[in-house]
């Protein structure tokens, strides 16, 4: 699943030279293996910043600067994706969730 989640992010356009990159990923990862993680974003992104000696709070904040970097990268993937908001981007759990559900829809 680490393989599936990195090709969509650089699908996307994510920048992976920002520690966001390494982030999301991460975030994404924990949010697909664990059962109504999406309802715990807090949690998740302590667990997140726990692996790489960081606060959630930093994670967090690093994940919403590499979002508006992808966007600003303009990629097609990333406009299909989040259409419905393409003037700004999505917050940090909405980026989460999409990327996860649409690649538990890949899976099945």
């Amino acid at each position: 699943m680490k393989n599936k989640t990195t090709k969509l992010l650089l699908k996307l356009g994510m920048p992976t030279e920002l520690d966001g990159y390494l982030y999301a990923r991460e975030v994404i990862l924990l949010t697909l293996n664990t059962p109504n993680s999406a309802y715990r974003w807090c949690e998740t992104y302590d667990k997140a910043g726990y692996k790489f000696s960081t606060t959630g709070k930093r994670v967090e904040r690093c994940i919403r600067h590499a979002i508006k970097k992808t966007q600003e990268n303009g990629t097609i993937e990333y406009a299909d994706m989040f259409y419905q908001n393409i003037t700004k981007p999505p917050i940090v759990s909405r980026f989460i969730a999409t990327v996860a559900e649409h690649l538990k829809m890949q899976d099945s």
